[in-house]
């Protein structure tokens, strides 16, 4: 069984709903520790938590869906796109908790005409605000948007490392290893705008030393 497999069975076990990806032979380092005989404490938590969810939401067909498309997002990532739709879950599974004293909804689409002094109308935005989870008490509106913090270093240098690799042994059939010092002290923004010449650097060294 895939890990593409594996994660629309899990969706249809927990939640009873179908969800298809696209992509049969996708993976990534979120859902390939969920396909294994011997699931380790990851992939407990991370079954643990969907199961969860689905006990609290489970009179809300709107919002176990929205659940599963996000486990189904989550299949569908490459890399560490997983990140986004994984952190809403966890926030979404925290929340849970409070939930006889909270009314939560997931997911929520608000008009920018209804919300004028919100950031995204005072950021030029027209129609709507996506908003993940609303939290509901005592006559008190909170809205969350979940973000996640990823290494975004790693995620660059990634895809330079395997372009490169590509590059070395579809060009000059070799196998090569590149390496990097550590960058956590530089602006991402730094490092992504001068990779890409780095990048072309490289290809250069590469074609005159083989």
């Amino acid at each position: 069984m895939t890990d593409v497999e594996n994660i629309e069975r899990l969706i249809f076990r927990i939640f009873g709903i179908e969800k298809k990806i696209r992509s049969r032979s996708n993976s990534n380092r979120c859902i390939a520790p969920l396909n294994t005989q011997n699931l380790g404490l990851f992939a407990y938590n991370f079954h643990e938590r969907l199961s969860r969810l689905a006990r609290v939401f489970a009179q809300s067909p709107k919002e176990l869906n929205e659940i599963a498309e996000r486990v189904k997002n989550i299949g569908e990532a490459r890399e560490w796109g997983w990140a986004g739709p994984y952190s809403e879950l966890v926030a979404l599974d925290f929340y849970a908790q409070f939930s006889k004293n909270l009314s939560i909804s997931f997911i929520n689409q608000l008009p920018i005409s209804l919300h004028k002094n919100s950031i995204a109308a005072r950021s030029g935005r027209k129609e709507i605000i996506d908003i993940d989870i609303l939290l509901q008490t005592r006559g008190i509106k909170i809205y969350t948007d979940v973000k996640s913090f990823n290494s975004v270093h790693l995620q660059i240098l990634e895809t330079i490392f395997e372009k490169v690799e590509s590059f070395a042994l579809s060009s000059l059939k070799k196998s090569i290893l590149v390496g990097v010092d550590n960058l956590s002290s530089l602006d991402y923004r730094e490092v992504k705008a001068h990779l890409g010449a780095e990048k072309t650097r490289i290809f250069e060294t590469l074609w005159t030393s083989f």
